[in-house]
C-alpha cells in the first residue's frame, strides 16, 4: 500500500466516518470503482477507530521519501480539496492547534545536587617497590610508592597532579588484589596522599594485610580527612610517613605504623624519636625508612624499630656466602612430595622456588656424562629425563649441602624469582614463543646468582651450560633477551628514565609493566610461602 503524507491534526471521527459512508453509498448506486484518493481516505478512517471517538492522524503516514510534518505533501492537499468540493464542505484546512498559553511565572530550576567527589583520572607511571623486613630479618611485605623521579617532578606542582599519579598506583594494585589483600599473606605498605582516600578503587585494597602510609607533608592535617581516617581504621591499617618536622601531625594519633626517614637524622635523634613515639603510644610500630648502611640498620634495631627498608637490603654489601647454599627445609619438602607421588608439574614448581637447586639440577642434567644432544632448560624436561628414582637419589645428596639463609639470601632469592617471572610474563606480552619464555625465566633467575653465591657469574654459568641467548644477556648485556633483562633491573632500581626508554624499545607501556611487575611479585611470594 502506498502511503501519503497527512497533515497531523485533531479530527472528529463522527463527521469523517459519515463522509466515508456517503462515499461508499454513492459509489454503490453509481456502480463506479472507488478512486485511489478516496480509497486512501477510507483506509485512514478505518484505521482510526469507531465513530464518536477522537484521534490524531499520525504523522508517520507519510510519503515514503519525504517526512516533513510541518509541510503537507501536495497530493495530500489535492485530496483534501477534492473531498471538500465533493461534499460541499465549507471548512478550510484546519488550523494548527493553538499553542498552550505562556506561563506568567518563571519555572523553578531543579534543585542542585551536591557534586560527588570526582576521582582524578589515573596517569600511567612506573611504580616503585622495596622489600620490608622485620626484627627477625625476614621479608614481611613490600612498600609501594611513586618513583623518586616522579616525586621530584611533582614537588612544586598542583596537588591534583599528584593525585592523578597516585590513581595510577591504586589502579595497578587493585587489578591484582585478591581475597587476602594486594600481596596475599604479605603486608603491603602503600604510600599515598590523604587526598587519595576518596579514590573509588581504594576500597578494593583495604584488608588487614594492607597498610596505607599517608604522607604527613601532603595535607594530612586537613580536618576534612578525619572522618575518612576513622572509617579506614576499621578496614585496614593506617600509617604515616613523617619527615623531620612532622611529628606534631594530627595523623599521628590515627596511625598504627610510623615511618621515619633515617638519613635525615643522626644517631641521637633516631633514639630520641623512637623514645618519644613509644611514650605516646606503646602500640605503634616504628618503621626505619631509607636505610643505606649496616650501621644505620644496627642503630635502628637497637632503638626498637619494628620494620626496616632501604637500598641497603637490596645490595649484597660485604656479603660473603658460605660454601653451602641449599635450603634444608626446601629439600626435605621436595623429597616428601616425591614420596607422596606428586606430579612433575608440582615438583618443578617447588624446585623453581630455589635458584640454587635449579642451578644444580640443570648443571647435573646437562653434564657431558649424560650424553644429551641438546641443552635442557626446562625443569619439567629435566625431571622427565632423570626419572623419579634417579632424581630422588640426586636430591638426597643435597641434604649434606644445607644452610639457614640470612636476610640477604632471602631478599635476593625472592628478587631472583620475581625477576625471572617478570621476564617470562613480559616475553609472553611481546608474543615470544614458549621456549623463549623459558629462557627468559632462567635469565632472570640466574642474573642474581653471583650475589647470592658470592662467585663470579661467568664461573657459575660455565657450570650450568645455559643457552647462548641466556649467556649473552647475562655476561655481555647483548642478544635477544638483554632488553627485557635491563627493563626488569630498572623496575627494581626504580629508575624511571631507564624504565621509559627500555619499555618503549620493547613496545610496552607503563600500565603493562606495572601489572606484570606486581603479578610477578605475588607469584614469588606465593611460592616462598607455600
Amino acid at each position: 500500500m502506498r502511503c501519503w503524507h497527512v497533515w497531523p491534526r485533531a479530527v472528529s471521527i463522527s463527521s469523517d466516518w459519515s463522509a466515508a459512508s456517503r462515499i461508499k453509498a454513492t459509489r454503490r448506486n453509481q456502480k463506479k470503482p472507488v478512486s485511489g484518493l478516496c480509497r486512501q481516505f477510507l483506509i485512514c478512517c478505518g484505521q482510526l477507530g469507531k465513530p464518536g471517538k477522537m484521534a490524531i492522524l499520525p504523522a508517520q503516514i507519510c510519503h515514503p521519501c519525504t517526512i516533513r510534518p510541518s509541510h503537507p505533501h501536495p497530493t495530500a492537499l489535492a485530496m483534501l480539496d477534492f473531498l471538500r468540493s465533493l461534499f460541499h464542505r465549507e471548512d478550510a484546512r484546519p488550523a494548527p492547534l493553538p499553542a498552550p498559553p505562556a506561563s506568567t511565572s518563571r519555572p523553578e530550576p531543579p534543585p542542585k545536587q551536591p557534586p560527588a567527589p570526582a576521582a582524578s583520572p589515573p596517569v600511567a607511571a612506573f611504580i616503585g617497590r622495596e622489600a620490608v623486613l622485620d626484627r627477625h630479618e625476614s621479608v614481611v611485605g613490600y612498600r609501594f610508592f611513586l618513583s623518586p623521579q616522579t616525586q621530584r617532578r611533582l614537588r612544586d606542582k598542583a596537588p591534583s597532579l599528584r593525585l592523578a599519579y597516585e590513581a595510577g598506583l591504586i589502579s595497578s594494585l587493585a587489578a591484582h588484589t585478591g581475597a587476602q589483600g594486594p600481596l596475599g599473606g604479605r603486608l603491603a605498605f602503600i604510600e599515598l596522599s590523604p587526598g587519595s582516600l576518596h579514590h573509588p578503587l581504594l576500597p578494593e585494597l583495604l584488608h588487614d594485610t594492607t597498610c596505607l602510609m599517608l604522607l604527613a607533608s601532603n595535607g594530612a592535617n586537613d580536618p576534612a580527612s578525619a572522618d575518612s581516617l576513622c572509617e579506614l581504621q576499621k578496614k585496614a591499617r593506617l600509617g604515616c610517613v613523617l619527615n623531620r618536622n612532622d611529628t606534631d601531625s594530627t595523623l599521628l594519633a590515627a596511625s598504627s605504623v610510623v615511618s621515619l626517614s633515617i638519613p635525615q637524622l643522626d644517631g641521637l635523634e633516631i633514639a630520641d624519636y623512637a623514645r618519644r613515639l613509644r611514650r605516646d603510644s606503646a602500640h605503634k610500630s616504628l618503621m626505619a625508612a631509607d636505610i643505606e648502611s649496616r650501621d644505620d640498620f644496627e642503630m635502628c634495631f637497637r632503638s626498637g624499630f619494628d620494620y626496616f627498608h632501604g637500598p641497603y637490603f637490596a645490595q649484597a654489601i660485604n656479603h660473603h656466602a658460605p660454601r653451602t647454599q641449599v635450603d634444608l627445609n626446601r629439600v626435605l619438602r621436595i623429597l616428601g612430595q616425591l614420596r607422596a607421588g606428586a606430579s612433575g608439574t608440582e615438583l618443578a614448581t617447588s624446585i623453581c622456588q630455589d635458584p640454587v637447586i635449579t642451578l644444580k639440577l640443570l648443571r647435573y642434567i646437562n653434564a657431558a656424562a649424560n650424553g644429551l644432544t641438546q641443552h635442557v632448560v626446562s625443569i619439567e624436561q629435566a625431571l622427565l629425563l632423570l626419572g623419579r628414582d634417579r632424581f630422588y637419589r640426586w636430591l638426597s645428596l643435597l641434604l649434606f649441602d644445607v644452610q639457614k639463609r640470612s636476610y640477604v639470601e632471602q631478599v635476593l632469592t625472592e628478587q631472583a624469582l620475581s625477576r625471572g617471572r617478570l621476564l617470562e610474563r613480559l616475553g609472553q606480552r611481546c608474543g615470544l614463543a614458549a621456549s623463549e619464555q623459558d629462557e627468559l625465566f632462567l635469565t632472570g633467575l640466574f642474573s642474581l646468582l653471583d650475589r647470592l653465591l658470592a662467585q663470579p657469574l661467568a664461573d657459575i654459568l660455565q657450570q650450568a651450560d645455559l643457552p647462548v641467548a641466556v649467556r649473552m644477556a647475562l655476561l655481555q648485556g647483548h642478544g635477544h633477551h638483554a632488553p627485557l633483562l635491563t627493563l626488569a633491573r630498572a623496575v627494581e632500581e626504580n629508575d624511571e628514565a631507564a624504565l621509559e626508554h627500555h619499555a618503549q624499545s620493547s613496545q610496552l607501556d607503563a600500565e603493562t609493566v606495572n601489572q606484570e611487575h606486581i603479578a610477578a611479585l605475588i607469584w614469588a611470594n606465593e611460592l616462598l610461602s607455600a
